[in-house]
């Protein structure tokens, strides 16, 4: 089911390309932000808004895909499934702008993710497990974060590093409770060296735990989508890093459509991991989703 060494390196060219593209196309629009405020649709499923700019990123994104020939079954945030064939190779999952609050106030937290998978022939679900190769583009700093499944994470085109700094962040999204049980349980045994954080972009801030800057990154929410995180799983993924979903087996979510993935931890190690669950069951027992 997987591409050769050659025809990987060659996807993955295209996609840093794409990415970078389209991060460098966003940083351009900044000076015109004040006027792309305004909401394009509601997603009441997920609990989001469509903005003018989220619009605009996807449409650029497709448009550089088909430019690149690549067959693909597009999955998007903003749209949906967009099928470029009757019969494509490819599945790509496509979050135009992750952050797209914090791109329209200034801030640098957003990006763009790209992950994609070989379509299954034999009619089987492609899933999360597929993805073979994802780009996760920083759209201030234009840093593009990619993997490759069975070569290696790079950062640009370098073999990405893992840090060990003196202190590393929790991260994470806090507005449900048990988020905050399990934060203030992990400092009381982490006494030094943790600091929290919310960056509001989940692409990156799973991205920093590969990386070793953060120790864990919590999602209690219910609102996270397939296409929000294919990319960053399938890097840390690459780099042994493990995560799971209290509800859901996360490999196992399809990539053909969008599904909403109702929790994910992402944490440094296995212990830590551990931890965490734990103290989500402590705080509050079987997680329920409406």
């Amino acid at each position: 089911m997987y591409e050769s060494s050659k025809d990987i390196k060659s996807l993955w060219r295209t996609l840093l390309l794409i990415a970078g593209e389209t991060a460098g196309y966003l940083r351009d629009l900044r000076e015109q932000r004040e006027n792309l405020w305004s909401i394009v649709k509601r997603q009441e499923l997920y609990r989001d808004v469509a903005r003018k700019i989220d619009i605009i990123a996807e449409e650029y994104v497709i448009d550089l895909i088909k430019f690149n020939q690549l067959d693909s079954l597009i999955v998007s945030e903003e749209s949906g499934t967009i099928r470029l064939s009757e019969s494509p190779q490819y599945v790509i999952a496509l979050d135009p702008l992750d952050g797209s609050v914090n791109y329209l106030l200034g801030m640098p937290w957003c990006s763009v993710s790209l992950a994609l998978a070989k379509l299954n022939e034999k009619n089987e679900r492609t899933c999360l497990r597929d993805v073979i190769i994802g780009v996760v583009a920083s759209v201030v700093d234009g840093k593009l974060y990619s993997f490759m499944h069975g070569i290696g994470c790079f950062i640009g085109l370098r073999k990405a590093k893992v840090l060990n700094p003196q202190v590393k962040l929790i991260l994470g999204y806090s507005n449900v409770p048990e988020w905050h049980y399990i934060v203030d349980n992990l400092r009381k045994i982490h006494r030094e060296g943790l600091a929290i954080r919310q960056f509001g972009c989940a692409s990156l801030e799973i991205i920093y735990v590969g990386l070793g800057v953060a120790k864990v990154f919590i999602d209690l929410r219910a609102k996270l989508r397939n296409v929000d995180v294919a990319a960053a799983l399938g890097f840390v993924k690459e780099l042994k890093v493990p995560y799971h979903s209290l509800h859901t087996n996360v490999d196992e979510v399809p990539l053909t459509r969008l599904e909403k993935i109702p929790s994910l931890i992402v944490a440094e190690n296995e212990d830590i991991l551990k931890i965490v669950e734990k103290l989500y069951l402590d705080a509050h027992g079987p997680f329920k989703t409406s």
